[in-house]
């Protein structure tokens, strides 16, 4: 008799609207589980993706988010903040806690979970990471660190 096993799951910061809500009705219809995180979520989300509001910047609400996950099968990072006064140093700060220092965290306290599923993680970044925008530096610049998070790679640790 074959064993069944739970469908692999994946985690979707800012799973609950734009492209993250794309990525996870594409992974639910393809049997996925979801856990989509994010401070917001449109009222006709889907019933197959299991949303917990959560700010990805805030490291207690991140932890009690995603407590309750087995293996974690892929991560993939969408949850992102553009503002009108970035050129405010407080607001450049708050930009980037959001869309680079929040990835980092979620990829960081998923770490165990993606090794024990062999996991993957797939990080969104923008054109304006190449080229810059005028009216949006922090957004453009935060993008920028994305892509140069993901060429950079985590180190292994012996106890996680």
């Amino acid at each position: 008799m074959p064993t069944l096993t739970a469908p692999p799951l994946a985690v979707i910061t800012g799973g609950g609207t734009g492209i993250g809500r794309a990525v996870a009705e594409l992974l639910a219809g393809r049997g996925w589980s979801i856990r989509a995180i994010g401070l917001d979520a449109d009222a006709d989300l889907p019933a197959s993706i299991s949303f917990r509001r959560c700010d990805v910047s805030d490291d207690t609400a991140l932890t009690e988010a995603l407590a309750d996950l087995g293996p974690v099968s892929a991560l993939v990072t969408c949850a992102a903040v553009l503002r009108d006064d970035e050129w405010i140093p407080a607001s450049f700060d708050r930009v980037l806690g959001i869309n680079v220092t929040g990835v980092l965290a979620v990829a960081e306290l998923l770490r165990p979970r993606l090794a024990e599923a062999g996991g993957s993680v797939v990080n969104f970044a923008s054109m304006w990471s190449y080229f810059g925008s005028l009216n949006s530096p922090a957004y453009a610049a935060s993008k920028g660190a994305i892509v140069a998070l993901r060429r950079s790679p985590m180190p292994s640790r012996a106890s996680g």
